[in-house]
């Protein structure tokens, strides 16, 4: 049903070509059958032409009676990045999207992890067996690090420099950057690829495992995460060792260009918003060390 817009198909197969990953047109399809079910509800045309702005106006107002904020914000987003494609490829004569305005979200802070909480997570993780090993620097690896869990399960071990403390990983539409990581997150890792390969050198293998030794997955990810959560109690998910990198890093000194580079931002966005929370966190610290409150001299 939702192929009826037409410029999807195009779409699809011009992210595919592009090398464009699996959850991005997953996530696209989604956003796109949810907005063709609204149409077909209301009996409105699926042709891509025959969509005006006051529709795609119709369609936020109904999602935001049902929907949360970041979920109304993420298909206007889609909806936009479809018939601009369209319009680019000549598909679709005009772009209705154009006068939608993408629905401010509020701002909220982050959930993030501090030192003590990825302590917990660390003594969680057995160092005497080669799961936990891996666990251990898995851990290790996304706190000190920011990158996605796409990211991270693309590693291989040739892409880590272990003499300039860099790794390669490839983001969102197969861009390629190397990632800083410190010198503890090395080896922590070393010390889990010993345990596994023993004193074997195996550059062409994917650093991080499943039990059978084949390539940790996306869900294997998730999966072990999880496991540690039920153990330690707490949250544990991907997108929050991202965003603790972020806010962590800020706190320590970072510049906002340089976490845009270690996430593999295109632009300050996101970056703001974490700037914005270590900056509140920063003034909440700072009653507790003002030299100034300590001065015996009345104000």
């Amino acid at each position: 049903m939702y192929a009826a817009l037409g410029a999807f198909e195009e779409y699809e197969l011009s992210a595919r070509s592009t090398n464009r990953s699996p959850h991005t047109i997953t996530s696209m399809r989604y956003h796109v059958r949810r907005f063709a079910l609204f149409l077909e509800q209301r009996a409105y045309p699926l042709s891509c032409d025959a969509i005006t702005t006051r529709i795609l106006r119709e369609y936020v107002t109904a999602l935001q009676e049902t929907h949360a904020a970041t979920t109304v914000t993420n298909n206007v987003i889609a909806l936009k990045t479809l018939f601009g494609f369209g319009v680019r490829e000549e598909l679709i004569t005009s772009d209705p999207t154009k006068r939608v305005a993408v629905p401010r979200l509020p701002r909220t802070e982050f959930d993030i992890f501090d030192n003590s909480d990825i302590d917990i997570l660390l003594q969680a993780c057995d160092r005497k067996t080669v799961i936990g090993l891996r666990d251990f620097a898995i851990v290790m690896l996304l706190f000190d690090s920011g990158i996605r869990a796409s990211e991270l399960i693309g590693i291989a071990d040739k892409d880590i420099d272990w003499q300039r403390g860099l790794i390669r990983v490839f983001g969102k539409g197969a861009k390629e950057r190397h990632v800083p990581v410190s010198t503890r997150t090395l080896r922590a890792i070393k010390r889990y690829l010993h345990k596994r390969h023993g004193a074997k050198d195996q550059p062409n293998t994917h650093t991080f495992a499943n039990q059978l030794g084949d390539p940790l997955t996306r869900s294997g990810l998730f999966q072990l995460l999880q496991r540690l959560g039920e153990r330690t109690g707490l949250h544990v998910h991907p997108h929050r060792f991202r965003h603790s990198f972020a806010v962590n890093a800020l706190r320590n000194g970072a510049r906002e260009f340089d976490i845009q580079d270690c996430l593999g931002h295109t632009t300050l966005y996101m970056t703001k918003h974490y700037a914005r929370q270590s900056a509140v966190d920063l003034s909440e610290r700072h009653k507790r060390f003002s030299p100034a409150d300590r001065l015996k001299v009345r104000v």
